[in-house]
């Protein structure tokens, strides 16, 4: 949700814009076979769109990417069925936003799926976002020298359309420096605590806040092994710390 919250205007204009042209050629029938030929008739890579669902909303960085894709399909079925959502798909803009809105919410897909997985833990987890974070800051200032090359599908419109960059910067720019505040803001910035188990052979053993002396004693013969140590570099750090367990 942390994409959408606070989003400019423009850009929700767009993606509510989106949803409907998604929702029409999904959502009846006819129009979805209609469509489907279409797409056939014309040598394109995808015949289908997904359909946009509020309820998993990680969806719509594919559902977006799919229709930026089928752009031309798109304006062509809209504009043979006479609907009045044909204008957006003729705006170079409106394309612009909408391919920036594909690019950013694949990002955030791809983030979340580094989040997931059995070998996914807290300290790993942390890295992620906080290096998705400092990403912010890099995009926007490639995007303020006019670059977009880590956004594929604007860059793409941008070069096909010729559309000036200086059209859609400034809300990029704004949604960028958003998302970047928004995550500072849901996740944190403060290191995490207990870096030591990260890799217990490199700290130097003291006296550590919140360890008993049993514990304390344990550690400090745990670092002393040697044969742990080498096991640390063949595991993963879940598997290790399941080994020193058990």
């Amino acid at each position: 949700m942390l994409a959408t919250k606070r989003m400019p205007n423009e850009l929700r204009a767009v993606l509510d814009e989106a949803v409907k042209i998604l929702n029409l050629i999904k959502s009846h029938a006819m129009n979805a076979c209609l469509f489907s030929i279409l797409c056939n008739e014309m040598g394109a890579h995808f015949h289908q769109l997904l359909l946009h669902s509020e309820v998993r909303w990680l969806s719509r960085g594919k559902v977006l990417t799919r229709l930026c894709d089928l752009r031309e399909e798109v304006l062509l079925f809209l504009a043979e069925i006479d609907s009045p959502l044909a204008k957006h798909m003729e705006d170079a803009k409106w394309v612009a936003m909408l391919a920036y809105l594909s690019d950013i919410f694949d990002r955030i897909n791809k983030l979340n799926t580094s989040l997931q997985g059995k070998e996914c833990h807290v300290f790993l987890a942390h890295d992620q976002v906080s290096a998705f974070r400092k990403k912010f800051d890099l995009w926007c200032a490639r995007v303020e020298r006019d670059s977009v090359e880590m956004f594929p599908t604007l860059e793409d419109v941008v070069e096909k359309t010729g559309l000036q960059l200086d059209c859609v910067q400034q809300v990029v720019i704004a949604h960028l420096k958003g998302l970047r505040e928004q995550f500072g803001d849901y996740f944190g910035e403060e290191t995490l605590a207990n870096q030591w188990m990260r890799n217990p052979f490199s700290f130097p053993v003291t006296p550590r806040d919140g360890l008993t002396l049993q514990e304390e004693e344990a550690l400090v013969e745990l670092n002393s092994n040697m044969d742990l140590k080498q096991k640390m570099s063949e595991v993963s750090l879940a598997h290790f710390w399941l080994s020193v367990e058990t």
